[in-house]
């Protein structure tokens, strides 16, 4: 039970730090950064980043 308690918690965990990052990296396009930039910046990749870009132009 607390196995799959601690599993669940470490999951939100990973979700929550990678709608950080996503939010990060959407500020940081508005900032007129580019690609390679937001994806170093951010340890996301530069398809993802590519992607982000697109919504933000939007």
């Amino acid at each position: 039970m607390l196995s799959n308690l601690g599993r669940t918690l470490d999951k939100m965990e990973r979700k929550a730090v990678e709608k950080g990052k996503i939010e990060v990296a959407k500020n940081l396009l508005k900032m007129e950064l580019t690609v390679d930039q937001v994806s170093i910046g951010t340890g996301i990749s530069k398809e993802k980043v590519e992607k982000l870009r697109k919504e933000v132009i939007m």
